[in-house]
């Protein structure tokens, strides 16, 4: 009785630790995919301007100068959508990663916390990172 009592507080000790988890892995998720929507919407502008630029350059109203500046801008910008895309995708793996079972738990732990009155914050835990999202 007392190791059953011991491992169901287990049990719970490594259910609250992974709901922890899931949920730093989901908030780093969102936070790096508004980064990439912003990343997104400069580059969007960027490449407006390259194009406004290049227009100008071609009526003869800039320099060749300016359209190689305008490019560059251009690409760093692009640089750092990758940077923000990879971002996303390091982030989408760590929320992976948090969804996995822990595989610290004995076979009497886990079978102690399936009686446990608490095992269903994990499922609640689940369904709110459950739905899918795209990058």
């Amino acid at each position: 009785r007392a190791q059953r009592s011991l491992a169901a507080a287990q049990f719970l000790t490594v259910q609250a630790a992974a709901l922890t988890q899931i949920d730093s892995a989901l908030g780093a998720y969102d936070s790096a995919r508004a980064q990439l929507a912003t990343a997104d919407s400069l580059l969007r502008g960027l490449e407006h301007q390259l194009g406004s630029v290049r227009a100008q350059v071609k009526a003869g109203e800039l320099q060749p100068l300016d359209l190689v500046n305008a490019r560059v801008a251009y690409e760093a910008g692009a640089q750092n959508r990758l940077g923000a895309l990879l971002s996303a995708q390091q982030a989408l793996g760590g929320l992976e990663s948090a969804m996995q079972s822990p595989l610290t738990m004995t076979p009497a732990t886990v079978h102690a916390g399936q009686g446990a009155s608490h095992s269903g914050a994990l499922q609640a835990a689940s369904s709110r990172a459950a739905p899918q999202r795209q990058l």
